[in-house]
C-alpha cells in the first residue's frame, strides 16, 4: 500500500485523505493545533458561533459522498426555504424579489434600469476575459450590477466585481451567454437555475472539519519547511521531523505553500500571485428580550451605502440550534477586498462598527451576552481577472513533478462544497498515478 502525504488539514485536505483512505496509507500534516482551516466553529454560553463559513449549499455532489462516508446525515440541518433575504436600499432593508421577474415591481430599482433589463434580450457578446462588472454592467446595466450583483459577490468572496474575473467566478453564465445569446432568453428557455440549500451541522459547521481529522492520520503542529523528490519518492521535512511518501499533495492556502523551500519555482510563483481578502466576522449572542431580526436569511449591503459592514446574517433564524432558547444570534462581516483596512481593527472598534451599522437597519439591539471577533487577515482568495491562467499554470507546473498534486479553494471555487468536490476528484486523480 503506497503512502501519501498531505499538507494541510483544512476542509480540501481532508477531504483528499477521506477519498483516499480506503486505497492507501495517508498522513496529514497540519501547522496548527486544529482541523478545518478557517472552517471552525466555537461554542460559547449556548451560542454556536462559526468563525469562518457557516455551511455549504448541499448541490455538490463531492460534499453529498463526504456526508455519507462519515455517516453525518442525522446531523445535518437545513436553512428553512423561501424566507427572504434583504439588500440596503437608500439606507432601508429591501427584500429580494424570489423570483427574477420580480425585480421589475421592486423599489431597488429605477423604472430605467428595469427597462434596461429587458433590453438585455439585445445586449452585444463579448468572447474575451472579462470582469463581473464588466459583465454584469454589459448585459444588465449599471444599477443592477451595483445594488444587486455587488452584494451578492461581495456574500461570496468579499470581492469586488471590478477585479474579479467572471470566466473564473461564474463560468456557467458566461456559458449560459454563449450558448443562448442572452440571459434573460436562457431563464425562458431552461428556467431560472436551482440553487442549492444551505446546509451544516449542529455543533456548526466546524464539525465537519472535526469528523474528517477524526478519521484521518493528522499529526498537528507540524508545519512542513521543506520539501524534495529523489527516485520516486517525496520528502517533506517539517519543524517535528522528515517525512518520506509516494505522493505528495499541497492542500494548504497557495500563500502559506509558497513558503515551502524546494518548491518548483514556477508554481510557487502562480500560487503566490493569488490574492486574498482580509475579513472579520463577529458574533454576537443576544438575549431575546422582546427583540429579534426579521424573518430571513440577513442582509448585504452595497457599496454605495457607505456603510462600515458588508452584511449581516441572522444566524439563529437561519439555523435555530446556533442560539439557546431564550438567546439570538447573528453574524456581521467587515472588511474584505473593498475595505481591507476595516478587517485590521482591534476587535472593539470592530464591534462598535457592527453594532452602529445594525442598529441602524435592525432598531436598537439589547447589549450581548457573549460577542467574539474572528479576524483572517487572508481569508478569502479572489480569482482576480488572469485567474485562470493562473490555475492553468499551476496545472502545469505540477505536471513537470510526477507524484506532485495541488488543491485548494485558492484554485478551483472558494465554497466548502467546492473543496469536498475538488478533493474527491483529486484523490481519484492520485491513485490513478500510484496505480500506474
Amino acid at each position: 500500500m503506497a503512502h501519501v502525504l498531505i499538507i494541510g488539514a483544512g476542509i480540501s485536505g481532508l477531504s483528499v485523505a477521506e477519498f483516499l483512505r480506503d486505497a492507501h496509507q495517508v498522513t496529514v500534516l497540519e501547522a496548527g493545533s486544529e482541523p478545518g482551516g478557517k472552517v471552525r466553529s466555537e461554542r460559547v454560553q449556548g451560542f454556536t458561533f462559526d468563525k469562518a463559513a457557516n455551511g455549504w449549499l448541499d448541490n455538490g455532489p463531492g460534499m453529498q459522498r463526504l456526508i455519507a462516508r462519515l455517516n453525518l446525515g442525522q446531523q445535518l440541518i437545513q436553512a428553512p426555504q423561501g424566507d427572504p433575504r434583504y439588500v440596503v436600499s437608500q439606507g432601508q432593508m429591501v427584500a429580494l424579489p424570489s423570483k427574477p421577474q420580480g425585480l421589475l415591481g421592486s423599489p431597488l430599482l429605477s423604472i430605467g434600469a428595469k427597462l434596461r433589463l429587458i433590453w438585455e434580450l439585445f445586449a452585444p457578446g463579448f468572447d474575451g476575459e472579462e470582469s463581473i462588472g464588466q459583465f454584469m454592467r454589459r448585459r444588465i446595466g449599471p444599477q443592477p450590477t451595483e445594488r444587486l450583483v455587488q452584494p451578492f459577490v461581495t456574500g461570496i468572496y468579499a470581492g469586488d466585481v471590478d477585479n474579479l474575473s467572471m470566466q473564473a467566478c461564474f463560468p456557467a453564465l458566461k456559458e449560459l451567454e454563449a450558448e443562448h445569446g442572452s440571459l434573460l432568453r436562457a431563464v425562458r428557455k431552461q428556467g431560472p437555475p436551482t440553487p442549492g440549500r444551505l446546509t451544516s451541522l449542529r455543533g456548526g459547521a466546524g464539525a465537519l472539519g472535526q469528523a474528517l481529522a477524526a478519521r484521518s492520520q493528522v499529526l498537528f503542529n507540524h508545519r512542513a519547511m521543506e520539501i524534495s523528490h529523489t527516485r520516486g519518492q517525496w520528502t517533506v521535512v517539517s519543524d517535528q521531523g522528515t517525512h518520506h511518501a509516494d505522493a505528495l499533495v499541497l492542500a494548504g492556502p497557495g500563500h502559506a505553500m509558497t513558503q515551502l523551500k524546494g518548491l518548483d519555482s514556477t508554481l510557487a510563483g502562480s500560487l503566490g500571485a493569488i490574492p486574498y481578502a482580509p475579513v472579520a466576522v463577529v458574533c454576537q449572542g443576544l438575549p431575546k428580550d422582546g427583540w429579534s431580526p426579521p424573518k430571513g436569511f440577513g442582509v448585504l449591503i452595497p457599496k454605495a451605502e457607505k456603510l462600515g459592514i458588508l452584511g449581516t446574517l441572522f444566524t439563529s433564524s437561519i439555523f435555530p440550534s446556533r442560539a439557546p432558547e431564550d438567546g439570538v444570534t447573528i453574524r456581521t462581516i467587515v472588511g474584505g477586498a473593498l475595505f481591507p483596512r476595516q478587517a485590521a481593527l482591534e476587535p472593539d472598534a470592530l464591534l462598535e462598527i457592527a453594532r452602529r451599522d445594525n442598529a441602524a437597519l435592525l432598531g436598537p439591539l439589547p447589549e450581548p451576552r457573549v460577542t467574539r471577533v474572528y479576524k483572517h487577515v487572508r481569508a478569502i482568495p479572489q480569482y482576480t481577472l488572469g485567474h485562470l491562467g493562473r490555475v492553468a499554470a499551476v496545472r502545469e507546473a505540477t505536471q513537470a513533478h510526477p507524484g506532485l498534486f495541488v488543491t485548494g479553494n485558492h484554485l478551483d471555487g472558494v465554497a466548502v462544497k467546492a473543496c469536498a468536490d475538488a478533493g474527491e476528484k483529486l484523490a481519484g486523480a492520485v491513485i490513478a498515478y500510484l496505480n500506474t
